[in-house]
Parts: C-alpha cells; sequence; structure tokens
C-alpha cells in the first residue's frame, strides 16, 4: 500500500482501485461463509433473520431491511425488518413499504433507485428456481454523483451474490418446520412427538428426576 514517490498517478490510482476491490472480496467470501454457518446450525426463523441481518448489516451498513414473504394466499408480508439496530417480526411490524415489491416479485428482478445520497434496493429470493420471498434495503452513499453510482453498482453486485445463501437459510427454516408439522391439521407430527419425547426423558434421566 505503500505510494512510490514520482510514481505515476494513473497507476497509483488503478492500484488502490484493485486494492479495495480485493478488500470487498475478501469481506463479501466472509460474509458468505457467515451465511452457510446460520444454515448449518438449528435455529428457529426468528434467530436465523437476525444473525443473517447481523451479518449483511455489517458489510453494507444498511439503514433498514426488510424481508417479505408469501402468506398462504400469495401475498407478500413482511417477516422481520431491520432498522439500524432494531430487529422486528411479523406482528410487531405495523407498516411496510410496499413500493417495488410486488413487481420484484412478478417479475423476478431487481429494481434500483437512487434518490439523492439514498438507495433502495428490492430483490426477488429465488432456491431451486422456488420463490421465496423478496428482500428489500435501504442505504446511504456518499461522494460525488460518479461515486455513488459506481457504489451503487457494487452494492447491486453485491446483494446478488448473498441473496442466494439467504433464501436457502429461509427455505432451510421452512423445510425444517413443514417436517414437523402436519400440514392438514397444523399441529406437530407424531414423529416430532416422540423426538421430543426422548429428549425430554433423556433429561431427566440426567438431572435423576
Amino acid at each position: 500500500q505503500t505510494v512510490i514517490k514520482g510514481a505515476d498517478p494513473a497507476l497509483v490510482k488503478d492500484l488502490e482501485g484493485r486494492l479495495q476491490s480485493l478488500q470487498w472480496q475478501v469481506e463479501l467470501l466472509t460474509t458468505l461463509r457467515e451465511m452457510g454457518r446460520v444454515v448449518s446450525h438449528s435455529m428457529d426463523f426468528q434467530q436465523m433473520m437476525t444473525e443473517v441481518f447481523v451479518i449483511m448489516d455489517g458489510l453494507l451498513n444498511t439503514e433498514s431491511l426488510t424481508l417479505f414473504i408469501p402468506d398462504d394466499t400469495g401475498t407478500l408480508r413482511p417477516a422481520a425488518r431491520k432498522v439500524r439496530q432494531k430487529i422486528q417480526f411479523s406482528a410487531d411490524i405495523k407498516e411496510a413499504d410496499l413500493t417495488n415489491v410486488n413487481e420484484s416479485a412478478e417479475n423476478r428482478c431487481t429494481l434500483r433507485i437512487l434518490e439523492g445520497d439514498r438507495l433502495h434496493l428490492t430483490t426477488p429470493l429465488v432456491a431451486d428456481t422456488e420463490f421465496i420471498g423478496v428482500l428489500s434495503l435501504e442505504l446511504r452513499l456518499f461522494g460525488e454523483r460518479e461515486h455513488r453510482q459506481r457504489e451503487t453498482e457494487r452494492y447491486e453486485s453485491i446483494l446478488m451474490d448473498m441473496v442466494k445463501h439467504i433464501a436457502v437459510v429461509i427455505k432451510t427454516d421452512n423445510l425444517h418446520t413443514m417436517g414437523i408439522v402436519d400440514a392438514l391439521t397444523g399441529l406437530y407430527s407424531k414423529r416430532h412427538f416422540i423426538e421430543e419425547s426422548r429428549t425430554s426423558i433423556q433429561t431427566a434421566q440426567r438431572s435423576d428426576i
């Protein structure tokens, strides 16, 4: 990172740009590795999304993050939202901005809106061709107009790499729920009852109850 005195300014600028790009790639790979760790651990939906939002925020430094998941009728509803340091889930989310959300879902495309120093990105989540939901985020950009435009393209590229892993995280939680809940009655399955009973018996035996 040491700039040699008298070096060609254009060369220095090029090297600095390449260095920054490599640093971002390292940070992105670290983030994706953390996403993989979340998938491999058994967690409920709220735990998973809390970790996912914290991981994303560490890389993108977002103003807000909102996850929309379709309900039984196919209508997209806010399932989780992070505004700065506060994370909310379904029942606690009173209002949600659906701007571009339905369009992103219907057309399976990423939409971006740059308004001054505010960047809005909305992208569908798809895992194995299955539509999972929509992720919407807002962040602030700094610098001149040209610099903000470059940052917009870079953030969009990073998001495209991340959403694949996020979709897998959500789908993993859905599969877990499907495995323990009977689709017809909405009650826990016999298998889940037996597994939970076995766990309780083992706990009681260890505690000598």
